[in-house]
């Protein structure tokens, strides 16, 4: 199947599956800032290759700390999320590459704090990429993913209403360059669609990752929103 030339992107799942036996696990410290508060995340997620081409995965957001410019802070555990991805590497021996994948996700944090909407989560995905040779070896990335949700709990203080599934779109490319790999992402996600849904946000991703020696690496990026429901 031959090395990924990443290990993990920041918005976008990448589309080279764990190979038969082998087991990721990444630790990630997240930082959100919005007009009103602001939201520290841990979370750690696991993948392990079924086979060549098949993965299993999990994710926990771990501890999550927010706190409002007006109000104490609070802190929580945060949601899980598992799922599965085929993926489908050098169609017909080109450089085109293809996954589809599945996500469950489950809300574990306090809905009363607003750690979460209390949903739960149901996303099928899609991802192509291409690699470049020609171009020193630029990875170009698609993934687009519809979120059905499904209300499980409620604010205690609000009446239950039904929520609005989402579209995602996630695009980016990246160059490597030595041990280094330059990345930038678009992210998209927006419910507006349906249900009365209020949120379009839109993201660009810029980050590097850095090729540690061993089985190591190590990202920075920063999601900057470039629209006002960002």
């Amino acid at each position: 199947m031959g090395q990924p030339p990443v290990e993990e992107l920041f918005g976008t799942e990448e589309v080279y599956p764990q190979e038969k036996g082998e087991v990721q696990i990444s630790f990630s410290s997240l930082f959100h800032r919005d007009s009103s508060r602001k939201t520290r995340h841990f979370p750690v997620s696991v993948e392990y290759g079924i086979t060549e081409t098949f993965q299993i995965e999990a994710q926990w957001e771990g501890y999550t700390n927010m706190a409002p410019f007006i109000g104490p802070s609070a802190h929580s555990v945060g949601n899980l999320t598992v799922g599965v991805k085929r993926s489908f590497m050098n169609m017909r021996k080109s450089d085109f590459h293809s996954a589809i994948g599945f996500t469950v996700g489950a809300p574990f944090g306090s809905v009363n704090q607003g750690f979460n909407d209390g949903l739960m989560e149901y996303q099928p995905n899609v991802i192509l990429a291409r690699d470049l040779p020609q171009w020193k070896n630029i990875h170009v990335i698609t993934q687009a993913g519809l979120d059905f949700v499904q209300r499980i709990k409620s604010p205690s203080n609000q009446p239950s209403v039904v929520a609005a599934h989402k579209f995602e779109w996630n695009s980016g490319f990246l160059v490597p360059y030595d041990r280094l790999r330059f990345v930038v992402e678009y992210n998209w996600n927006t419910n507006k669609w349906n249900h009365g849904g209020q949120n379009d946000q839109k993201y660009a991703t810029p980050g590097i990752v850095w090729d540690l020696p061993g089985v190591w690496e190590l990202s920075v990026g920063s999601a900057i929103g470039v629209n006002h429901g960002a």
